[in-house]
């Protein structure tokens, strides 16, 4: 349940979530709902989890609200999807994929790279 003291502002607000995944045991947490503020973005949440689970080196997690990627805070989440902010929020979340590493490359001169361009564009011109 979002709930907001008398007289506070919205940053005060709080959103009850439930944290579910389909990930192997080792990475669940308990289903229990908590209330974390409405302004928590995927950096926090993903702290939460490490934290509950203990992990260590931490992992980056993703999250999905109503099979929507959480992308901005959970309040910005919430106004977009049109969810009611009183009810208890599952939030599905899943490792994060990190960017792939670029590959090794072979060093080449600046010149040999102008040279395959040249090449392509004398091949058009015919």
């Amino acid at each position: 349940m979002a709930t907001q003291p008398q007289g506070g502002t919205s940053d005060d607000a709080q959103v009850t979530i439930r944290l579910i995944t389909r990930l192997p045991a080792q990475l669940q947490v308990p289903d229990n709902a908590v209330a974390v503020p409405a302004t928590i973005n995927r950096y926090g949440l993903s702290q939460i989890i490490n934290a509950l689970l203990e992990l260590h080196p931490s992992r980056p997690f993703d999250f999905l609200v109503n099979d929507t990627l959480l992308r901005g805070s959970l309040a910005q989440c919430v106004e977009t999807l049109k969810l009611s902010a009183e009810d208890v929020i599952d939030i599905e979340y899943v490792l994060a994929v990190l960017p792939p590493k670029p590959r090794a490359e072979l060093p080449h001169d600046d010149w040999y790279g102008i040279c395959r361009g040249q090449a392509s564009i004398t091949s058009w011109r015919k």
